[in-house]
């Protein structure tokens, strides 16, 4: 499978699951979970990935689409991954 940008190789990042306490100003930080992004794409409807500029959100979504999208993949999860940015979402439902 090609999917363009995604030259296989590929360094598996660590990724953190974000509740509301993330977001709010007061209080002592939340505690840090980390997650297994393929499980996470499998229980979500819609999984948003985010982070700093160059952390590797768009090689994550290539390598997640090139894994789902592999006929093994496929058969055992009835997945069809579809990499959008948001950017091109927020667009698209105008």
């Amino acid at each position: 499978i090609h999917v363009p940008g995604h030259s296989g190789k590929y360094i598996e990042l660590d990724v953190e699951a974000a509740s509301e306490e993330t977001y709010k100003r007061n209080g002592p930080p939340p505690s840090r979970r980390l997650v297994n992004l393929k499980d996470e794409v499998l229980a979500n409807k819609i999984t948003i990935v985010e982070g700093e500029m160059g952390a590797g959100k768009s090689s994550l979504a290539r390598h997640l689409v090139t894994h789902f999208a592999g006929p093994t993949a496929f058969k055992e999860t009835n997945v069809l991954p579809i990499y959008q940015s948001f950017t091109t979402y927020l667009k698209s439902s105008g």
